[in-house]
């Protein structure tokens, strides 16, 4: 097969040799021509604008060194940082393993469908969460906001704390899941924080009192956790160390039951072509 490499030139339009490698397999040959200037008629040629270039910022990913302030943390972090800022410094984090990966999903979409099928509000995935007295801004795996408390979202960051934040434990965050955020939450008052360690198969769940402070959930005889924000919502954690982990639907169905079948249906029959 005789093939031909090519470089295009934007800015004045046309097609020219750029080198040649020849290869023959069998008796199979294919050539393919390209043609060049002179042989492009003269009408074919449609005048084509180079390509504009943004201008990056120079120092764009130059990480600025503390103090930092939350607007120079906003206007360095993008969507492909993994970042906290916490009093004045940004902390980056490890990349995520695949456990930390599957598990997150999966919670994100049976606590998200749950809520939508209650209209109890919103439950995004990595959004950053600010809170005081720290200060500091956190990216939780998982948060979800009330209905009457959906003013905290910027569209940018929820400028206040959640109702309920999930933390997944990865080996660089033992000590900041478990010790440092736990302190935080409760301080500024996300009234549900779910700690899930696939490290030890260990899922601790914490609900804020009216003094303030955080106690320990404890499941109940059948292992089911019962949440506090989520009414009705209720979640096996020996669910989140199975391999594979199971569908999420499933999961639902056995949360919900035929009342959840029956939502899923009404929705299809009145959103025809449109997933849940």
């Amino acid at each position: 097969m005789i093939r031909e490499l090519t470089r295009i030139d934007a800015n004045n339009v046309h097609i020219e040799p750029y080198s040649k490698i020849s290869e023959i397999s069998g008796s199979n040959m294919v050539v393919v021509k390209v043609m060049t200037t002179t042989e492009i008629p003269a009408e074919t040629v449609t005048p084509v604008a180079p390509t504009r270039r943004l201008p990056m910022h120079p120092d764009r990913r130059v990480k600025p060194q503390p103090p930092v302030s939350w607007e120079a943390f906003l206007e360095w972090v993008d969507e492909d940082s993994h970042a906290e800022w916490v009093n004045g410094e940004i902390i980056e984090m490890a990349p995520f393993t695949d456990d930390h990966v599957d598990i997150r999903d999966f919670l994100i979409e049976v606590v998200r469908a749950y809520v939508r099928w209650k209209q109890l509000g919103w439950a995004p995935g990595g959004f950053f969460m600010r809170t005081e007295p720290r200060p500091s801004s956190r990216e939780p795996d998982l948060v979800f906001v009330a209905t009457e408390r959906l003013g905290i979202s910027t569209g940018t960051y929820l400028n206040g704390p959640a109702d309920l934040v999930v933390e997944i434990v990865s080996p660089d965050s033992v000590t900041r899941d478990r010790g440092e955020k736990f302190e935080e939450y409760e301080a500024a008052g996300v009234r549900e924080y779910w700690v899930i360690d696939p490290l030890h198969d260990e899922a601790l769940f914490y609900q804020l009192q009216t003094d303030g402070t955080y106690r320990a959930a404890e499941l109940d005889a059948e292992g089911w956790y019962h949440s506090m924000v989520l009414p009705g919502f209720r979640l096996k954690p020996a669910w989140l160390w199975r391999v594979p982990l199971q569908h999420a639907q499933a999961a639902l169905y056995t949360i919900g039951g035929e009342a959840y079948v029956n939502y899923l249906l009404e929705l299809m029959r009145s959103q025809p072509g449109e997933a849940p």
